[in-house]
């Protein structure tokens, strides 16, 4: 994301989780500068650009089916350890813990975003996204 703050950089991929605290400031300058900062896996799903919205609850409710407990977004840290590890639940899941991935552009630009979407689905035929 950083990148994308200094210019340098177009588009920010990432399939692995993070805390809202870990993005939101960085989501509030590169929405400032014209960008946005999606949800990966509602990009993927509808090739739509929404700002990521963090819903607040108990129990996370931006739950993704084919993300992995981690000791990282797990409410119990044994769960977390488990190898294989199990997919998140609304109840296992910290609440505060993005599961889906993040999609950042600089720009808002539709055409830039089904380019990197057509190269992140070529690329998902070979390596899934971990979504941890």
């Amino acid at each position: 994301m950083l990148l994308l703050l200094e210019g340098k950089g177009t588009a920010y991929i990432q399939d692995r989780g993070v805390s809202r605290w870990d993005t939101c400031a960085a989501q509030a300058v590169i929405e400032a500068m014209g960008g946005v900062l999606s949800k990966l896996t509602t990009i993927q799903s509808n090739r739509s650009i929404e700002s990521y919205q963090y819903k607040v609850s108990d129990v996370n409710l931006d739950l993704n089916p084919e993300a992995h407990l981690t000791k990282y977004n797990a409410k119990n840290k044994e769960m977390g350890g488990r190898n294989p590890a199990p997919k998140v639940t609304g109840e296992n899941v910290l609440p505060y813990s993005n599961v889906c991935g993040l999609f950042g552009l600089k720009t808002k630009d539709k055409d830039l975003a089904n380019r990197i979407l057509d190269a992140i689905q070529k690329v998902q035929k070979k390596v899934s996204p971990q979504y941890s």
